[in-house]
């Protein structure tokens, strides 16, 4: 039995790297690349951007032992520091003249051999001269979006204006992205830098879905491909102008192929399974699939995969959502069909190991912990991917073992609510706590019996009529109004916005601002009214949009254009966002 799914595999731009001999049983590497973005030319910078999280996420998916620089053209003068395991590169000095920079690092496995090439572009603009960036020059440059659709034999190629919501964020960030619909214009300081993030899709005439392919620069001349990245960094300059493009993959070129990038494994572990790609052709993970967009491709993972004297049983398939920047479930069957319309990954996810072998006397165990203060609470927590175990627990695996930890970020305990704030570790030399990761999820190596825990803030009981149960997800629904006259939505950020009745899982309807919680797993659905009525003015439904909490990029991000979204886990804030419309009144 197969499971055929039609799913957007959104962008992917990676990174990661590894050098030292490439010799005859060294396989190729994979050649990635990372658009760190412009800089600011003749003025002393120190800038420091993340990796977009899919790239850390295919970095952290390889065992790779140790990287390093084996190339560059950067300046004398200027430094650049690459942290893989974080994600973080960090530029300081002084680069003197406009032009493009260019590093290429190397991660190798223990054997030295390169497991994947990363090339870092960096654009240096300005006159060179120290006057840009200087905060003296004032500059505006076009923010535009394009629908492309490709020619066909002697039929030309079109192209229309389009108008999604890119966010735009200063850096640094200094408060929630600004939402805007393409066209417009960016101002500011010359060589004032800003991230843009552009939509994943767009809806062409026919409603159909467009995805976003790429960003586009020009730079005096004609437009040229700049960077497949939703999130570009931008220095204000008038001679520039940026666009994202949006073509239609259904007509695309056939010429113009896209890779699927197919993987398996168990929790952070890759594994060297064989699969069944259409039917016939054996490939062994981790390997791509190129095609030409919109082509339907299955793939076959065996039901159980035996390595080492281990075995390891199948148990979903997930593929990487870009939008939430997160790994997600989408099939229980062994086989899958998916069209592949956008580069992408899709993983096969394996139990964690087995053996008819008694245990190995030489495992070490490592004790989870999770607390709030020094007072020790019941957090659920997700090891491997797999198996959900309550603090505090043992993990013993053989030494050497790789695992992954997910804590909850909110969980919920005989009434009281616990938010997730960082990870700590204990140091028997220093006999203390240290702290070690901000995000919920840590990959560690157990070499020795050690503790770790889950540090929480406590919160008061939400006063939402009944108490959500232990290990429920809850989050706050609002509705808020745009058009002329009315306060920018970020200006309303913190407040209840209006009264919107909204229909819960089909039939209970609450109305805004309510907060509900689900459990885990379970499908969840808000629906809200396509028009609304507001001091005698019609207001139209335009999109909803979700919280994200993130290092260096917190905010209000445009997720869905439908009034009907669906989630498996209520994990996020959502707010619906309705906007005037005056032809209802002068039609009415």
């Amino acid at each position: 039995m197969r499971t055929v799914a039609k799913i957007l595999l959104i962008a992917i731009g990676a990174a990661v790297v590894a050098l030292a001999s490439t010799g005859p049983d060294c396989a190729e590497p994979l050649r990635l690349t990372w658009v760190f973005g412009e800089v600011d030319a003749g003025s002393p910078i120190q800038v420091a951007r993340r990796m977009q999280a899919d790239v850390l996420t295919i970095l952290s998916g390889y065992p790779y032992a140790g990287y390093e620089r084996t190339s560059t053209n950067l300046p004398t003068g200027a430094t650049f520091d690459l942290i893989a395991p974080i994600g973080i590169g960090t530029l300081t000095g002084t680069l003197q003249h406009p032009g493009e920079i260019i590093l290429v690092y190397a991660f190798v496995d223990q054997a030295g051999c390169p497991l994947v090439e990363l090339t870092i572009r960096i654009d240096t603009v300005g006159s060179g001269s120290g006057e840009v960036g200087t905060g003296s020059v004032e500059a505006c440059m076009e923010i535009l979006a394009i629908h492309r659709e490709p020619g066909f034999l002697f039929l030309p190629a079109t192209t229309t204006a389009a108008n999604p919501v890119i966010a735009v964020a200063a850096q640094p960030v200094v408060g929630p992205p600004e939402l805007k619909h393409a066209p417009f214009d960016l101002c500011g300081s010359a060589g004032d830098l800003y991230t843009l993030n552009a939509a994943a899709v767009i809806r062409d005439e026919a409603n159909e879905v467009v995805p976003f392919v790429q960003w586009e620069r020009k730079a005096g001349g004609d437009w040229e491909p700049y960077s497949t990245n939703y999130e570009i960094s931008v220095a204000v300059n008038e001679q520039h102008s940026y666009r994202a493009v949006f073509e239609n993959s259904a007509t695309a070129q056939a010429s113009s192929n896209v890779c699927l990038t197919v993987r398996a494994g168990y929790g952070a572990n890759p594994l060297p399974v064989s699969l069944i790609v259409n039917g016939t052709q054996e490939k062994t993970a981790l390997f791509e699939l190129c095609v030409p967009a919109g082509t339907l491709q299955t793939v076959r993972a065996p039901d159980t995969f035996e390595s080492g004297g281990n075995r390891f049983n199948f148990l979903y398939w997930e593929h990487y959502n870009k939008i939430v920047q997160k790994w997600e479930r989408f099939a229980d069957t062994n086989e899958v069909a998916v069209t592949v319309l956008e580069k992408g990954q899709i993983r096969a996810v394996y139990g964690a190991p087995s053996s008819t072998q008694a245990a190995n006397q030489s495992d070490v165990c490592l004790t989870v912990r999770a607390g709030y203060g020094a007072n020790p609470v019941p957090a659920p927590l997700i090891t491997n991917s797999t198996e959900e175990r309550t603090t505090p627990f043992e993990l013993c695996v053989a030494q050497g073992t790789t695992v992954t930890i997910f804590a909850s970020d909110v969980f919920v305990s005989d009434g009281d609510r616990f938010e997730f704030r960082y990870w700590e570790r204990y140091s028997k030399a220093e006999k203390k706590w240290q702290r070690f990761a901000e995000k919920n999820h840590v990959t560690v190596t157990v070499v020795e019996k050690g503790q770790i825990r889950a540090v929480y803030d406590y919160t008061p009981p939400r006063q939402s009529g009944t108490s959500p149960s232990s290990g429920d997800d809850c989050r706050t629904v609002t509705a808020h109004l745009i058009g002329d006259g009315l306060p920018s939505v970020q200006e309303q950020s913190t407040d209840d916005g209006v009264a919107v009745g909204m229909t819960i899982d089909g039939t209970e309807v609450k109305t805004t601002p309510f907060e509900s919680c689900c459990p885990k797993g379970t499908r969840h659905t808000v629906e809200a009214p396509e028009t609304i009525r507001v001091d005698g003015s019609t207001y139209r439904f335009q999109r909803w949009e979700e919280y994200v909490d993130a290092e260096g990029s917190s905010g209000w991000y445009a997720f869905q254009t439908s009034p009907l979204y669906e989630v498996l886990a209520c994990m996020r804030d959502r707010r619906a966002i309705y906007e005037r419309d005056d032809s209802a009144e002068s039609g009415g």
